[in-house]
Parts: C-alpha cells; structure tokens; sequence
C-alpha cells in the first residue's frame, strides 16, 4: 500500500510590521481507500533566523498506512521535517497542517505561530480554560517547546468584545493563571506569548471564553392600569437586592396585544427602553382601545437584559368605535394609480360618530392623515400613489370621546414602466482591454415597480453600426477585446414587468494609446490532482512590465472580478494550487504596467488530471548526505528520458553568530526512459532542496515536472573553536571565553560548559568520550571521584555569553558553577546540542589549555 503526503500553503498577509501571516500546511495522505481520523501532532515551528523557519511535526495518530512522503507547494518528504525562507522579518507566521487522502481533506492541527526574530521565544502550547466562574477563568498551558529558551515570563492578552478593550499583562513563568475582574456573561478572546530579554515571541491563536450568566433577577411588583382609552400606566419595583448582580442601569418594558378570550398574541410586541434606574415608571400611549394587552419588564445591566416579570395583564377601556369595515378598489391606473377607500359605520360607536380619521401611505413609512368629519362620508378617493409599492391604510371612526380602534389594510400597487434612468453610473479597467461598467436602480420615486432587468449598449463613439447590446439581471456588464486608443460610450435602461424606462445619459470611455501585446503561446499541465503549472511566452521587456496577473476559474465568464487571481513576479511560469481533482479550469493571463494590467491572452482550458508528468514522486531513504527518489511513468506522455534538477537556498547562522546566506546552484541529471528511481548524494545536511522530475518529450523543448521539496536531516555541528583562557578574576574565578557552534547542519538546542579537573584517569581522553547523560545523571549528588569531569552551566542557543567566570558559585539553568580549588588544574570543553529528538547528535570542542587560579590575572579594564 503506497501513501503519499502533499502540503500547500495559500497564505495572506495583513498590515502593519508585525503583521500576521497564515500559511496552511495541507499533509495530503494519499491511500487507496483510507483516510486519517486524526490531525497531524506536535506541530512545532522555530525561527532559525529572521528570514527562515524550521517545521516539525508528528503524522496524525491513527494513519492506517505506511507514510511515504510529504508535500508543501510541492511535495516534501516522509521525515516531518522542512525549512521555509525568504520569510519577512519580524513577522508572525502562523502554521496550520492538515491531512488529506484522495477520499477528502482530515482536520486542521492546532495552529502554531512563530516570530521571525532571532532569540525570540516560541509561542506556549495548548492554551486552555480549565475553570470558567462569573467573574474569572482559570487558564492553563504547556511551556514553549523549546525549554532552553531564556524565558524571563509570559504576557496574557484579553479583550473585551463588549468594551471592545484589550489588555495585557505580564505573568510570572507559571503554566496555569486565573484571570479576575470579568464582567459575567460576556465574551472574551485569550491569548499568550512568551517573553525573552530580547522581547516578546509569537502569540497564541486566540481562544474564546464567555463567563457564566450573571444577570439580574426579575423587577417585583408590576402593575398596569389604563389612563384612557390608548394609554396605560405601568409601575414596578427593582430586583431584590440579593439578584440585582451588579448596577441596574434601566428597565426594558414589552407590551404584547393578546386575544380577548387567551394570551395568545397578537402583531409584534412594543418595546419601550428606560435607561434610568430611578424611575420605576411609564405611560405607555398610542394602543388601541378596548384591546388587552400584556406586560413584561426586565432590568437592564451591562450585560443585557435580565430576566423578564410575570406577564401582566390590562385591558384599555371601551368607549370609542370599534373598527369598521374597510375595502379597497383599485379604479384607476393611467396617468396615475388612483385608489378608493370604503368602509362601513362601525357596529357600536358609544355615543354620537362625529367622524372617522383615515391614515395612508407606504408601507413603514410616515402616514399622512385625513380627518373626515360627518357621518354621511363613508369613502375616500385617492389620486397620487405610487406604482409598484405596498401601501398601507388605516380606518378608525370618532366619538366624543376620541378616535377609535383602527382598521388596517394592505395593497400593493399595479407596476408600472420606470419614468427614470439608472443611477451611478461607472465604469473600471479590469486590464486595458477590459472594461467593467457599474451602475445603480433608478431613483426609488422612479422605479415604478420591481426592476426585474437592465438593458446596456456599448459602442465605438463614431461607430453606430456595432452596437453590443446586454439583457442583464445585474447591474453591471463586462465588455472585452477593446481596441486600443479608441472611444466608446455605453448606455443603460432599467426595465419592470411593464416595459422599460427612459436610457440614462451616454458615459464616454477612451482607451490606452498603446495597450500592447498580451503575453502568448499560453499553456498548463497538470502536475498532480490539485495543481496545475501554466506557462507562456512574455511580453518584451520595453513594455515595462512588472508582473503578471493569472485568472483561473471553473465557471468562465466576461467578470474578471469573478475569476480566481494569482499575481506573479516576472516569470514565464507558475503553479496554481488547491485546485478541485479532476476539474476543468479555465486559464488567462495578463501583464502588468505601472499599476495597469495589459491585454488579456487568449484563455486555455485543463483538467486537473495529471496525465503528462511523472506520478507518485516521492523521497525515500532521506539522511544527512543523500536521498533516493521514486516515480511511474505518465499516463498519457511517451518519454524518451527523464531530467532530474535540483537546487537550494539555505540562511543559517555561523559560528561568528552572523547569518550567512548559502545558495546550491541548480544540478541536472538526466536519465534512460526505463530508469524510474534514482539516488542523489552528495547533500549538505539540514538542506531543502527543491526537486523537479520532469518527463523528456521528443520535439517539445519544455514539460512541466513533478515536484518535490527534500530537506535532509541534521547533522552534528562542524568542528568548533576551543574555549580560551582569558585571566584570573581575584583568588576564586577563572574567566574563559566561549565559541559558538555553525548552525549550517541543523539549529543548536543548547550548550554544556562542561570541566574536567586534572586526573590520571581523564588525561588521555577526548571530549567525545565524556558522555552527557552521565553528567547529567550525577548533578547533585556527591561525587565519589572529586576529579569527576561535571556540568558547569548550560546555556539556550540564543544566550551563551562571550566570556564566562568559572567557579562563581551560581547555578546556570539547574547546573552548578562549582568553586575552584586553589590546588588544581582543570581544562574545559564546549558542547553544542542540535535540536532534534536524537539525543547523541552533539559537537564538543577541543579542550581548553589547562587552567588554574595561579595562572596570570586578568588586566585593568577586562570585560566581565
């Protein structure tokens, strides 16, 4: 069962110095049948420098099959191990890795973040929140995964979406915090960092939290009672002090119409808002009468509304007319929408009707009012509405006493052809030979119904025989292959169900002098299922061009703004990722001038099947010094041979603590048809290489390759300078100075200082021959030997002094810096730790000259 891996990396990049980029590392687990249940582990990321990254990471838990290699833009192999450069400086990165089979993507990792700043700390891992109380929540961590870091504390971010507040603070190096002073029942966003002497490290991705809710209890004692006919009077008083949980700042108050004969309700609910908690009262105005009505209140906090009241009931006083009955005809339509109101005298009216009050308009808007006094009126023309809108009439009959309940009723109005042109009107290059015109509805008191289409015209100025012509739902319309340094003008109509409108005015568009040619000979391959590679023939370079701009999309049409875009650097080529297996996807591509995008090519169209290049590259049998690939033939492609290229570009910091730059110039092999594995040797450890496999077609001078990027793993550091004496400070202390380790074969986890005391037993052996886990064992406890060699002080890769005093006394992260005895010699070694899980990858230096404390002191004005 064969498994391969492939990771990409669409990445965006958001403002500011600091800005946060996140990169998805896509693992593609590619089986037969069988995808992983779990997401990749462990995902660890270190900046090596403050333009490159290390990745590690472990496979997902369950995987169900043999792991052969990995894949990030293109593939990568099988030892969860990459280099990323070319990075920006003082950037946060963050490092998402997702397995994928051919069956569908697994689950993304946690995310993991990483400045790119030498000597600043990794970011915690596994921020959590183990507790969570109305006020405060409990958090918890792992230490950075790096523990030699030099981490002097932690800073704990949080914001306040209800305050839209962020705060910080500085913590002691703890892996649990509780955070106090939290308002309940809010949302909060928690994130870490850890801290060096050099600043601050990546942060957590943040993680959301609400406190429990702490809202007040229900106001007591609610009354409702009418004032007249429309208003009511409601009262009430506060929470019990032991549920009020916090300052009340107001009261909400609902007031729900119900049927007479139940609580069912009746239209929407009125809310009424008092931002007072002082006042304990309201009238309430603008009800119908003789209507039961139900009311609720709820006390008001910082953190919303608390609990509501029981529902009281009230009921506004008879006495008025009740509604009458109403109709609406609709009696004519041309030149205007003419309306007829007719109701009938309401069945009880209370005494003598004087009148009846009619209010109408549209929908949710203001309402105009006629008072009709007289009984005999019983209708009510109406000349002027509007086509193609909802109105709304209402009807209420008038007493001594005041006006009644109301009848309401709803029409909407016959459409009409609009009497306006559209509005807004636009346009914009969508490169020099594109244009995308824009425009807007025409003025609502013009629409005259519902716009159910536009109609454009485009055309040459002076040239009235081609008129394009555009019948479009939307409101706006691309029109292409324009003519360099030539007018046009478009025009738009908008349409209802009834006909069409007046043109809007004409909109002039002129082009470039000289658009110029578009790049040429546009193809694309395949070159796995979820990439393709696209190359072309560029414009001449005395058109200035900067860059190139890609369109592809499944679904082409005349919209650029609809097509998927990819900017590239000036190159006659690039790869498209995370494309959809097995579709067709539409390819165009322009060039770039100051800021202008120039012709379009002509489109070519691909599916994403690779059929042309070598299958299944993968690399196997990755060490420090070579790697053996493995690929099957095309499907579709009869090669004559195969070309094998490889390069790299690695930064990596010298044993002079300056970050050198190493550039492998690219290599090519080329191989017999029949040939389909390979081994490459001759490797720098710690590289990443960029492999491409390509398949030689007879007569074709290009075809695109398979890719893959290798990084082969560590090695122990070159051989290191010797530690050097450098004086006597007082009777007690020895000053030395240190080396550095090159970090060329892999980056250095920590340093051992370690002393070796003359003695018979040592005086032979090398520095290699003293091993660690042994010192390490024996640190405090007595030693039976008092010439055993022992640790004098461990230092992280980032923090090892230039000179050190031997025999202070101090401890150096767990490791004691003994006294020197007066009657001694010692000599002393170096030992750099690669960071790697093999535990014996290491360099030791060569011995140091032996010391003593009689040997010279150190001059006047030493450093110290």
């Amino acid at each position: 069962l064969s498994v391969e891996k492939s990771v990409a990396m669409p990445a965006y990049v958001r403002g500011g110095t600091a800005s946060r980029l996140c990169v998805a590392i896509l693992l593609a687990l590619l089986t037969h049948t069988i995808a992983f249940e779990d997401e990749p582990r462990n995902v660890q990321v270190r900046s090596l420098s403050s333009t490159t990254m290390v990745i590690q990471w472990d496979e997902p838990a369950q995987p169900k099959a043999q792991v052969m290699g990995y894949k990030m833009s293109q593939s990568v192999a099988n030892n969860q191990l990459t280099t990323i450069s070319d990075l920006k400086p003082h950037t946060i990165y963050t490092i998402r890795v997702q397995a994928s089979t051919s069956v569908g993507l697994g689950p993304l990792s946690a995310p993991a973040n990483v400045k790119t700043q030498q000597g600043a700390p990794s970011q915690p891992s596994n921020l959590r929140v183990s507790d969570i109380g109305e006020t405060a929540v409990t958090l918890e961590w792992s230490h950075v995964n790096h523990s030699d870091e030099n981490i002097v504390s932690y800073v704990l971010y949080w914001n306040d979406t209800y305050a839209e507040e962020k705060h910080r603070r500085r913590i002691p190096i703890v892996e649990s915090y509780t955070l106090t002073g939290l308002f309940p029942n809010s949302l909060y966003y928690v994130w870490l960092a850890a801290r060096s002497q050099r600043g601050d490290g990546a942060t957590t991705s943040p993680i959301p939290v609400r406190t429990k809710q702490y809202v007040p209890g229900d106001p007591q004692d609610v009354k409702a009672v009418p004032i007249n006919f429309t208003s009511i009077k409601v009262t009430w008083k506060p929470p019990l002090a032991k549920v009020r949980n916090g300052i009340i700042q107001g009261y909400s108050i609902q007031v729900q119409e119900t049927k007479e004969e139940s609580k069912s309700p009746i239209n929407e609910a009125m809310k009424f808002y008092i931002l007072d908690d002082i006042m304990l009262e309201l009238n309430i105005s603008g009800l119908q009468p003789d209507t039961k009505y139900s009311v609720q209140i709820a006390a008001l906090t910082r953190n919303g509304d608390g609990d509501r009241s029981p529902p009281v009931s009230v009921k506004t006083p008879a006495g008025v007319p009740n509604r009458p009955s109403v109709t609406l005809k609709l009696i004519g339509r041309e030149p205007t929408v003419k309306i007829e109101v007719e109701w009938a005298r309401p069945t009880q009216t209370y005494g003598d009707l004087q009148g009846y009050r009619l209010r109408y308009g549209v929908k949710n808007q203001t309402l105009k009012e006629e008072i009709l006094k007289g009984t005999h009126t019983t209708n009510y023309r109406i000349n002027d509405l509007e086509r193609g809108d909802e109105y709304e009439f209402r009807v209420a009959g008038q007493n001594h006493i005041g006006i009644g309940q109301e009848a309401i009723k709803y029409m909407n109005t016959p459409e009409g052809a609009p009497n306006g042109p559209p509005t807004n009107i636009s346009y914009k290059f969508q490169t020099l030979d594109v244009v995308c015109v824009m425009w807007g509805p025409p003025n609502r008191e013009h629409r005259n119904g519902q716009i159910t289409r536009y109609d454009v015209q485009f055309h040459k100025k002076i040239d009235h025989s081609t008129i394009i012509e555009r019948n479009i739902t939307q409101t706006k319309a691309v029109f292409t292959n324009l003519e360099e340094n030539t007018d046009y003008v478009f025009y738009v109509k908008a349409y209802t169900s009834q006909g069409g409108g007046p043109f809007s005015e004409k909109i002039a568009i002129t082009t470039e002098r000289d658009i110029g040619r578009a790049p040429m000979s546009l193809r694309a391959v395949a070159t796995s299922a979820s990439s393709v590679e696209v190359w072309w023939q560029t414009v001449p370079s005395g058109n200035k061009v900067t860059d190139y701009k890609i369109f592809y999309t499944m679904s082409p049409v005349e919209d650029l703004d609809e097509w998927q875009q990819k900017n590239v650097e000036l190159s006659d080529s690039a790869d498209l990722e995370n494309l959809e297996k097995y579709a067709q996807y539409t390819i165009a591509v322009a060039a770039k001038t100051k800021n202008k995008l120039g012709r379009i090519s002509e489109t070519v169209t691909v599916k994403v099947k690779p059929e042309d290049v070598p299958l299944s590259l993968r690399a196997q049998d990755v060490s420090t010094h070579s790697m053996t690939l493995s690929w099957s033939p095309p499907i579709r492609l009869n090669s004559v041979g195969y070309k094998i290229s490889y390069d790299a570009v690695k930064e990596f910091v010298d044993s002079q603590g300056i970050t050198q730059s190493q550039i492998v110039p690219r290599r090519e092999i080329t191989l017999k048809p029949e040939m389909t594995s390979y081994t490459i040797s001759e490797l720098s450890p710690f590289t990443s290489y960029n492999v491409n496999v390509s398949a030689i077609a007879t007569g074709e001078p290009y075809r695109p390759p398979a890719k893959i990027t290798v990084t082969t793993q560590m090695a122990a550091p070159q051989p290191m300078s010797k530690p050097d004496f450098y004086g006597v400070l007082g009777v007690e202390e020895i000053i030395v100075t240190l080396p550095l380790a090159s970090e060329q074969y892999g980056p250095v986890r920590h340093y051992y200082l370690i002393v070796v005391p003359e003695d018979k037993s040592t005086v032979h052996k090398n520095p290699d021959q003293f091993l660690t886990e042994e010192m390490v064992a024996n640190k405090g406890a007595k030693a039976e030997n008092l010439n055993a060699p022992y640790i004098s002080a461990k230092f992280p890769s980032n923090n090892i002094p230039y000179v050190f005093h031997l025999g202070t006394d101090k401890v150096y992260d767990g490791f004691l810096n003994r006294k020197l005895e007066r009657t001694k010699k010692y000599r002393v070694f170096v030992r750099a730790v690669v960071d790697t899980s093999q535990k014996h990858l290491y360099t030791s230096s060569p011995f140091s000259e032996f010391l003593s404390l009689d040997k010279r002191e150190a001059s006047t004005g030493d450093i110290s």
